[in-house]
């Protein structure tokens, strides 16, 4: 599974202080196979709403660290952090070796994004160094449905 960035335009949206907007623009994360899976991902996610899926890319996404489900529903509207990473490992030869990557994290605050982050990389055999983290435009992360008996990589 990857994560594909899919961004939309409602044609009218109603804000949170119950303002009318018209050609409103938003961007989702969705986890999916392809980017015709993320599509429908997000069109059954939209559906009754008033929209157009302006374009679909896949992310470079190393990991998503997202906030628990309750029931399959999101109890909380945390904002996503985009983290630049870098892994520095020694190779065969004794020479420094660095690989950066970005993950993606749902979380309530900025510092609660980087300790989370710091959390997730404690069992890292690599040294890590957290070069970025960055509030993202994403407003929401939609996680691929697992099915019932099916593991992960099996």
């Amino acid at each position: 599974m990857a994560w594909y960035e899919c961004k939309v335009v409602f044609a009218v949206k109603i804000d949170e202080n119950e303002e009318r907007k018209e050609n409103v623009k938003e961007q989702y994360a969705v986890e999916a196979v392809s980017v015709t899976d993320a599509a429908t991902i997000i069109q059954e996610h939209l559906k009754g709403f008033d929209f157009s899926l302006e374009d679909v890319t896949k992310m470079q996404i190393k990991e998503a660290f997202t906030q628990g489900r309750v029931y399959g529903i999101r109890p909380f509207d945390y904002p996503i952090f985009i983290a630049k990473v870098v892994f520095i490992a020694m190779n065969d030869y004794g020479m420094e070796k660095k690989q950066s990557f970005r993950y993606m994290i749902e979380e309530q605050t900025f510092d609660l994004a980087y300790m989370r982050l710091q959390r997730e990389m404690t069992f890292n055999t690599a040294d890590v160094e957290i070069i970025s983290i960055v509030l993202s435009p994403i407003i929401e992360a939609i996680e691929a449905k697992k099915k019932e008996g099916v593991r992960d990589g099996v």
